[in-house]
């Protein structure tokens, strides 16, 4: 019997190539059939955008906005081709007391509508390109292309119905720009600190977009300064990554001055959100009779409040410490002709780690934390076991998607079967990030 040979990198590109026009014919499918408005954060981008755009009024200074400065212009500029400019601002307070006022109002539903639609339309563009941009790095960078690109592609289309109604495509799509650059630098001969610098403004407009890509900065510095071999090497990208996290924020505070910082104040209140590992335990403790809970709507999310979770909180900050200092601890013991590719893995596992044991774990968060994930499998994982670990990532969006907002909706937060299936869902994610930090720790001891 003859054996069977792998692939050819020629045949795996072709089959690359068509799997890659099956998913994107599949996300215009879906794109069109559209999403239920109801769980769309939108409606919470739109009042911003009238106050700017209508209202002249300035963001961070006049009104609270709690992300960075980063992802303004997304949240701003799909209102300045709406309908009735200037006409909204009188109408928007009365929409914001009751629901009969704001269906009262035509000219604001005929506004938010059209602001949805583009807004929606932006952030499908942005799928898009980085579904082609994850193609072509699976393409140059891993064997096993098309089953990364699947994983990718189908796990995606799970979270279809908040997909494009958040700003975290966004997000993706710089972090995924930056791991490209990244891994495209060292290739690059004899001038790779460009390309580090740009893969670093990459990560650091990720920083001023949504904060969460500063926990990879430390292991992404760490091989940085390791690997190379010169200080313009090293300097030049930390320099870079600065100015793209910090920039934004410069330019919003020369206009809402020490306000644009007041998003920390908010995020550093947020409580154990439902969703998440320690809201999770909480709500598992009630269910035995163990611990009184309750749940109330904090800060457009929903959070788990017992006398347990302001330790829970800390145990959260402490844990991804812990993490991120012991993934940076193995980097620094490992080969350096490893590092350019096992930075971009401690990278991820430090991404993943912070999701997994973060004190607020909303569902958009997979819409990168699982392209993340698949992209540290296909890096980081030995053929062997890669596609049960791609099954295993796979797994963890289903059940996110059963969460949110299907769960939500059909079982209602007090459901015992809610409750099991977000703890089922945050111990795989545990296990995952554990099976993906024993497969980091070999690599880097392995001589």
């Amino acid at each position: 019997m003859q054996d069977q040979r792998p692939l050819s990198r020629r045949d795996s590109r072709a089959v690359l190539l068509r799997l890659l026009v099956v998913l994107l014919l599949l996300r215009v499918v879906f794109f069109a059939v559209g999403s239920p408005q109801l769980v769309s954060d939108t409606k919470f981008y739109f009042p911003w955008a009238v106050l700017a755009a209508d209202g002249g009024r300035v963001p961070y200074r006049d009104f609270a906005v709690e992300y960075p400065p980063g992802c303004w212009l997304a949240i701003y500029w799909p209102r300045l081709l709406g309908p009735d400019r200037g006409r909204l601002m009188k109408l928007l307070p009365a929409a914001d007391q009751s629901s009969e006022a704001a269906s009262a109002a035509p000219e604001l539903k005929r506004a938010y509508a059209h602001y949805r639609r583009l807004f929606r339309w932006q952030m499908f563009a942005v799928d898009l390109a980085a579904l082609v941009l994850m193609a072509w790095l699976l393409a140059r960078h891993v064997e096993k292309a098309p089953v990364a690109l699947a994983v990718y592609g189908a796990g995606s289309l799970t979270l279809v119905p908040i997909l494009y109604d958040r700003l975290d495509p966004g997000l993706w799509l710089l972090v995924l720009l930056g791991s490209f650059l990244w891994l495209e630098a060292w290739q690059r001969r004899p001038r790779p600190a460009t390309w580090l610098a740009a893969s670093a403004f990459c990560w650091g407009l990720g920083v001023a977009y949504k904060l969460m890509p500063l926990v990879a900065a430390p292991a992404l510095a760490l091989a940085l300064w390791r690997r190379s071999n010169s200080w313009g090497q090293r300097l030049l990208p930390l320099a870079a990554g600065v100015l793209g996290a910090a920039a934004p924020f410069a330019l919003a505070g020369l206009v809402a001055g020490g306000g644009v910082l007041d998003l920390f104040h908010y995020h550093g209140q947020r409580g154990t959100q439902y969703e998440s590992l320690w809201g999770s335990v909480q709500m598992v403790l009630n269910r035995a009779g163990l611990l009184p809970v309750q749940i109330a709507e904090v800060a457009k999310a929903v959070d788990v409040q017992s006398r347990l979770a302001p330790a829970l909180v800390w145990a959260s900050y402490a844990l991804v410490l812990v993490s991120i200092a012991w993934v940076c601890w193995q980097l620094g013991r490992c080969p350096r002709e490893r590092l350019p590719r096992l930075g971009l893995v401690a990278a991820a596992v430090c991404l993943l780690w912070a999701v997994a044991w973060g004190k607020v774990l909303s569902p958009q968060y997979l819409i990168w934390a699982g392209p993340v994930a698949v992209l540290a499998v296909a890096l980081g994982v030995p053929r062997p076991w890669q596609l049960a670990a791609f099954a295993w990532v796979f797994a963890v969006w289903i059940l996110t998607a059963a969460i949110y907002p299907w769960g939500y909706l059909y079982w209602g937060l007090a459901s015992r079967k809610l409750v099991w299936l977000v703890l089922l869902r945050n111990g795989l994610l545990v296990g995952l990030c554990g099976g993906l930090s024993w497969w980091f720790f070999r690599a880097c001891r392995d001589r």
